[in-house]
């Protein structure tokens, strides 16, 4: 058996196996031995001492656990079958753990029925600590790291309405006078001489009201728990209704359906220009030059271009022309940067097919509006009712027009055509 002891100052006094200091016949420590061993700490018998009071611990640590995780539930108001199942869960956790040196840990599992009642997460979390973890705590819960957002892929750009001129309308047809034939010419006239006679006639036209639609469907579980799904899906059916109507007006066909500009725009011919310029000399920036001339002449001056649309990849190939020896062409008539062509403003949009152009005095597209944006929600759409579902839908009904005697405002083509137009 091997002697253990204890020091005191510089001296060793011998203790028995628990650590207590030997005492001999007159109560005075026994100096110990040359061969003793120096005592340690047993941490294991120390806990076993302590036991008792670490049991009470945990029991009252639980006990504060249950009322606070069951007043939260009562605080948080969650709703129906969500309460009840959070519930039976967290009394499975307390039964379980009853019996062990764990518990439940308060602070993090209150902070997921919190951001589970916000919508910020689908699913409740309960965390179970050690006693000793529980001890060691700070009061910081690691919590995942949710940016702010919800991204979706990219949609092109809205333009067409922005040009437009924008009118109202109380009618499901908007109609308009123009004068289809003119004769005689006035004259001058010798005293007692009739009047020079000149002669119109009209004709009336029209263009129908349409109506643009779109419809998603959400449960009210989402309603309550994600309202900022809600609101992501509100917005993107708006950009996407938006779209659609900016598509129509550039090219729809006007059967049952708006008239876009690209419907009844005239192609390009190069007017008195046509068949001027020398072989393999025609640029896309002449092309586009001419394009105004014709719209002006068209409109005997009355007519001016208001914008130049290309495909972004058209907008660059004009920005990257080089001459034969490298150099960058900079035609007088336009910007440095290309951006606007003899005053007329260069816009890039996707909704351009490459290798096309539109030009035009984008004044003389009317769209008339005879219902604005209107957003519907309804819970009675076909088993809405029965499946706790709503039904979201947006609509606007318009019309669009360009007078018959302003279509020369508009000319279009693709370039390839054009510069063939254009040359010998």
């Amino acid at each position: 058996m091997k002697f253990k002891f204890k020091l005191i100052g510089e001296d060793k006094f011998l203790v028995d196996s628990k650590g207590a200091f030997i005492k001999d016949a007159e109560g005075e420590n026994i100096i110990a031995p040359k061969d003793a061993e120096e005592f340690v700490e047993d941490p294991k018998k120390e806990d076993e001492e302590d036991s008792e009071e670490v049991k009470e611990l945990k029991s009252f640590i639980n006990e504060v656990a249950t009322k606070n995780a069951q007043d939260a539930i009562k605080e948080l108001d969650l709703k129906g079958a969500m309460a009840k199942s959070t519930k039976e869960a967290l009394m499975t956790v307390f039964k379980a753990n009853q019996k062990k040196e764990t518990s439940l840990d308060t602070e993090a599992t209150l902070k997921s029925l919190s951001e589970v009642k916000a919508g910020k997460r689908k699913t409740l979390e309960i965390e179970v600590k050690e006693l000793s973890e529980l001890n060691g705590l700070t009061g910081e819960v690691i919590e995942e790291d949710r940016k702010a957002g919800i991204t979706r892929d990219p949609v092109r750009a809205i333009f067409m309405e922005d040009l437009a001129t924008s009118e109202g309308t109380n009618s499901n047809k908007v109609t308009w006078v123009e004068v289809i034939t003119e004769t005689g010419v006035p004259a001058t006239t010798a005293e007692l001489a009739t009047f020079a006679e000149k002669d119109y006639t009209f004709g009336v036209f029209s263009a129908d009201v349409v109506k643009v639609t779109v419809m998603s469907k959400a449960s009210n579980e989402i309603l309550e728990d994600a309202p900022q799904l809600v609101s992501f899906v509100r917005s993107s059916l708006i950009e996407d209704l938006n779209l659609k109507v900016d598509e129509k007006l550039l090219s729809g066909t006007g059967v049952s359906d708006i008239t876009g500009v690209l419907v009844t725009a005239p192609a390009f011919t190069g007017g008195a220009l046509a068949g001027t310029l020398t072989a393999g000399t025609a640029t896309k920036v002449d092309v586009l030059r001419t394009a105004i001339m014709e719209i002006v002449v068209a409109g005997k001056g009355k007519f001016r271009a208001t914008e130049i649309v290309l495909s972004p990849v058209d907008a660059t190939a004009l920005d990257l022309e080089k001459g034969t020896d490298g150099h960058y062409i900079m035609p007088p008539f336009a910007s440095a940067d290309r951006s606007v062509i003899k005053g007329v403003s260069v816009m890039e949009n996707t909704g351009i097919t490459p290798g096309t152009f539109l030009v035009g005095d984008f004044t003389k597209l009317h769209v008339a509006n005879r219902r604005g944006l209107s957003l519907q929600v309804a819970t009675e759409n076909q088993d809405d009712f029965e499946k706790d579902m709503i039904t979201m839908r947006l609509s606007r009904r318009l019309a669009s027009y360009i007078r018959t005697n302003e279509i020369g405002a508009f000319v279009q083509g693709d370039f390839a055509s054009a510069i063939t137009a254009l040359e010998v």
